[in-house]
């Protein structure tokens, strides 16, 4: 048994109610002695008698309890009184909003018995978090339960990682003052190992939901895509890709390969099965591997669907961006050295052009217009600083572009002492700012005596400059929900939503299409094998039993009113004075 206000000061209330009790029924004014000769007071007089003074005796008990029970009850019910078996634990609810909540109406059956179960916790001792993408507290301690209800409309589960041991492991780092009894309304569960690790004052048990458009057997033979992205293509072809697909499914049943459309449209071409395998645990779930080679992309939006569908439709469709594998067009200005040609020639990503056929970047010398206004490699002469000089473009950090370029381009591959000892200069490496990005290097060092055109770096420095400089990048297309895309400061939802990074890296938290800074573009998609493989079938928890008490505040409220009727009563009847 315990209260909002805490046992001492609840116990203290209910002295200070007895004794001002106390003081009224003993202390009334007293009035002044004044002798009359009439008999025409003598019926004020037998009331006065009555009356009671400090210096007389109690006359009243019974009208003292009464009114000292009226203003205890009252009392109670302001301090919350609580009589619940669980009184002295905290209730912690976790509400699953995950996918395998999606199916029929398991989610709104969820919601419905967290909101008949919460009115049977302590209302200081309860707290209900809902597990969506980030969990979120829908009512706190102390707040009425009717609450609960109106911040769940409009509530729905999505396609998403089960957050339940993320809660847990939030509520379980604060300071906790008392033991605490740990309810999961849902499928997701906590691995075996944090369930293992919990400390001996926590009790975890959770409450199954079911539904009534999926059977717990339909659950348990689900399928789902669990992996699905892409590779370099293996024949080596630049603008092709290899494509994998793996589908997961828990139980007996035969699993049918994705298929596949390009930007709404269907591909044409089936994947091609490679092997199965089994996994260890208790649901024995199976999975199988697919393999598209040599897929032609230029940027499209690529899905794969599980045919026929099942109850849990979050697993069974994937999307990605491919990437653009266009050429990059390079136009060359006369009279280079021959090497940078040849390297060109060799790379299956660039082709040469003529300066009048749009090209993307060009080579020229410093101080020329061969191509006009387009990122350029142009070769200086030995009047510059620097031997390598990378402009960025306003708004890039040219000391994190230089650092990121110098292993890229392979300049670290540089016998640079061996070229400052023949060219007698020192050999450093600049960045800057300007209206579009290029590249100088000094015209020199392509002179074969120096041994920068015969190293291994040079091949990496002009393909991978030029690509730079086009702005060609290897983007993720696909990214599983909780995973970290790096060097993204600002992403957009399919909403409109404008979402700000902290620091370079940005984590999806829920399946949809993401723009990224850049002009690239992001598919989040649903890759769960836990989601896919069922519930996490732990041992520990056990069902939550039915409410062990109840809430006593409104009948102390019903029984305080009864009895200030029943005073009036008497006061009208004269029974009390």
């Amino acid at each position: 048994m315990t209260t909002s206000l805490g046992f001492v000061a609840t116990l203290l209330g209910l002295a200070a109610i007895a004794g001002v009790f106390f003081l009224l029924h003993r202390l009334r004014v007293r009035h002044r002695l004044v002798v009359v000769d009439t008999t025409l007071f003598w019926k004020q007089a037998i009331e006065d008698a009555r009356a009671r003074v400090l210096v007389q005796r109690f006359r009243h008990p019974w009208v003292y309890a009464l009114l000292v029970t009226i203003g205890g009850l009252l009392w109670l019910a302001f301090a919350r009184l609580d009589v619940s078996a669980r009184s002295a634990r905290d209730t912690l609810v976790l509400l699953d909003a995950s996918a395998t909540m999606t199916s029929g109406d398991r989610f709104a059956s969820a919601c419905e018995i967290a909101e008949e179960l919460v009115p049977s916790l302590g209302v200081e001792r309860r707290h209900v978090i809902l597990c969506d993408e980030r969990p979120r507290t829908v009512l706190a301690p102390g707040e009425h339960a009717r609450l609960l209800h109106e911040r769940l409309v409009g509530r729905e589960a999505r396609g998403i990682p089960p957050t339940v041991e993320r809660a847990l492991r939030s509520w379980l780092g604060r300071m906790r003052e008392r033991p605490c009894d740990v309810v999961v309304i849902g499928d997701s569960m906590p691995a075996s190992e944090v369930l293992a690790a919990l400390p001996s004052d926590v009790r975890l048990s959770r409450v199954d939901v079911a539904s009534s458009s999926a059977s717990a057997s339909t659950r348990a033979s689900n399928q789902g895509i669990t992996a699905f992205g892409y590779a370099a293509a293996r024949s080596g072809s630049w603008d092709r890709v290899d494509i994998l697909a793996e589908v997961t499914r828990a139980g007996a049943g035969e699993i049918s390969p994705p298929v596949l459309t390009l930007d709404g449209r269907a591909l044409g071409r089936a994947f091609e099965r490679r092997g199965e395998t089994r996994s260890s645990g208790p649901d024995g779930a199976r999975s199988v591997r697919f393999y598209l080679n040599d897929l032609a992309c230029s940027g499209e939006s690529l899905e794969a669907r599980l045919p026929g569908g099942d109850s849990l439709e979050a697993d069974d469709k994937a999307t990605l961006v491919l990437p653009d594998r266009r050429k990059v067009r390079v136009a060359v200005e006369a009279d280079l050295p021959p090497a940078i040609a040849r390297v060109i020639a060799v790379d299956p990503a660039l082709e040469i052009v003529e300066a009048s056929a749009e090209p993307a970047v060009v080579i020229r010398r410093a101080g020329g217009s061969f191509a006009g206004d387009l990122p350029a490699l142009e070769l200086t002469g030995g009047a510059s600083e620097h031997a390598f000089f990378v402009t960025c473009t306003e708004g890039d950090d040219p000391g994190a572009t230089l650092l990121s370029l110098h292993t890229r381009l392979g300049l670290g591959e540089i016998d640079a002492n061996a070229v400052a000892t023949k060219t007698r200069r020192v050999i450093s490496a600049g960045a800057g700012t300007g209206a579009r990005r290029g590249i100088a290097v000094w015209s020199e060092l392509f002179a074969h005596e120096y041994n920068f055109v015969d190293s291994r770096a040079f091949p990496l420095f002009v393909s991978v400059g030029l690509r730079w400089l086009a702005g060609v990048r290897d983007d993720v297309g696909a990214a599983p929900i909780g995973s970290v895309i790096e060097d993204v400061q600002l992403a957009t939802t399919e909403s409109g939503r404008t979402i700000r990074t902290l620091g370079d890296a940005f984590t999806p938290v829920a399946a949809g299409l993401y723009g990224l800074d850049g002009g690239r573009r992001v598919d989040a998609t649903l890759l769960d094998p836990l989601v896919t493989g069922g519930v996490n079938a732990s041992k520990s928890p056990e069902r939550y039993g039915a409410a062990l008490g109840f809430d006593i505040v409104p009948w102390l409220l019903l029984l305080a009113a009864l009895l200030l009727c029943i005073e009036w009563v008497l006061f009208q009847r004269g029974r009390i004075p």
